[in-house]
């Protein structure tokens, strides 16, 4: 009598054999994936403020300033902001802008944090990188105000640009 094949012979082990190991790789992959394993780098928030003038700043000369800031929040949760302005009027170093979160506590007070300064050129057009630690989830309203030097560095100046967030 002829021998069959080993393969043959143990035709059942071998199917077994083969579906636990497809169950097994399966089980490595799919089951990471339906737990949120498979997502390399959380999904980026981005928060986009468009500024408009105010209208103390219309009668001050800036009508035609605009401006647009877009926050991304980084792995470290500070948040990436892109702001770019229009039509501000340029003073050299000094006055300055400075750009404000604006937001209010579970009572309602007012609570400000800065997210940076700068200069415009003589165009009065640019586009600023800055980092700040300020939600503008919380902060919902951002102000760009023209400061000037004062002693104790708080929030003073004429707001020339401010603008509501929203999260995409």
């Amino acid at each position: 009598m002829t021998r069959l094949p080993v393969w043959q012979r143990h035709r059942g082990r071998l199917v077994a054999v083969i579906a636990a190991a497809a169950a097994i790789i399966v089980a490595a992959i799919v089951v990471p994936l339906s737990l949120g394993g498979g997502r390399v780098t959380p999904a980026q928030l981005t928060v986009v403020i468009p500024l408009r003038v105010t209208t103390a700043a219309k009668l001050s000369g800036y009508g035609a300033a605009t401006g647009q800031a877009t926050a991304r929040q980084d792995a470290s949760g500070s948040w990436d902001i892109t702001l770019t302005v229009r039509h501000l009027k340029s003073f050299g170093d000094s006055p300055w802008y400075e750009c404000w979160y604006v937001g209010a506590d579970n009572a309602g007070h007012q609570q400000v944090a800065s997210a940076g300064t700068f200069i415009v050129p003589d165009s009065g057009s640019r586009t600023f990188s800055m980092t700040s630690a300020a939600d503008p989830r919380q902060f919902k309203t951002m102000e760009i105000r023209l400061e000037k030097p004062g002693a104790n560095g708080a929030i003073q100046g004429l707001v020339v640009l401010t603008g509501a967030s929203k999260t995409i």
